[in-house]
């Protein structure tokens, strides 16, 4: 089956009544693409792309969803338990990925996630800031390479 076939759409929430009850002023609770996941859920395409800078919580989300689904990041399962729940029985069959490739940001069907200090926002490929910096470097590149001679 191909991966991009469109399936209906997967959620990932939290439980409110989890227990341990989480602390929210803690990591990584406190990570703004976190708190949006906790408070508003997350849709889960079949292939998803999280792009941002180091430490807005990328890895931490993939992390969080593997949990859920009881996988481990690398795709092993783990059977962790956490403060998660899928809104469906099945499982969800798809790709979370987090990079700072812009070619893996441009897989056809990706819905691309943008994740920062507001927490996640979906956006255009052409859009992210990645794409723009390489386009730049590509453009000129010894205007960056003079600064490592």
């Amino acid at each position: 089956m191909n991966l991009l076939d469109r399936r209906p759409v997967r959620r990932v929430e939290f439980d409110p009544t989890a227990d341990p009850p989480l602390d929210l002023d803690r990591w990584p609770w406190t990570l703004p693409p976190v708190r949006q996941l906790v408070s508003g859920g997350l849709d889960l395409p079949p292939l998803t792309v999280l792009v941002g800078e180091n430490g807005s919580g990328k890895s931490t989300l993939v992390e969080g969803v593997a949990l859920a689904y009881g996988f481990s990041p690398e795709g092993g399962s783990t059977g962790a338990q956490h403060s998660t729940r899928v809104s469906e029985s099945e499982l969800w069959r798809g790709a979370l990925v987090a990079t700072h490739s812009p070619l893996v940001a441009s897989l056809p069907g990706a819905t691309v996630l943008e994740v920062g200090e507001w927490g996640l926002r979906e956006t255009a490929w052409a859009d992210l800031d990645l794409v723009r910096h390489w386009r730049a470097f590509l453009d000129a590149p010894a205007r960056y390479l003079r600064h490592v001679t």
